[in-house]
């Protein structure tokens, strides 16, 4: 006796809105900002314990970009992520 399967919802995105539209713009700056500083960190031949030891007002680049994605709020980031270009 085999019963009906249960309806399985799968988040959709919904129409993007201004909100969205900007936090991606928002958010690719961010991960650009911190793949540029992270090129020129291991240009200058830096790397994540000497950054930390700078002190607390020193953090790595992807530590910013973890940062702000942090800052995203639950019903947003889901078409943030899906609006991203591939290559973000």
């Amino acid at each position: 006796d085999l019963a009906p399967a249960a309806a399985v919802a799968a988040p959709r995105p919904t129409r993007r809105s201004v909100e969205s539209v900007r936090t991606t713009e928002r958010l690719m700056e961010v991960l650009d900002e911190a793949k540029s500083a992270q090129e020129q960190l291991d240009s200058e031949g830096f790397d994540a314990e000497l950054v930390a030891s700078f002190g607390q007002g020193a953090r790595h680049p992807v530590a910013r970009a973890v940062a702000y994605i942090n800052t995203l709020n639950a019903s947003n980031i889901y078409e943030v992520i899906l609006a991203l270009p591939f290559s973000h």
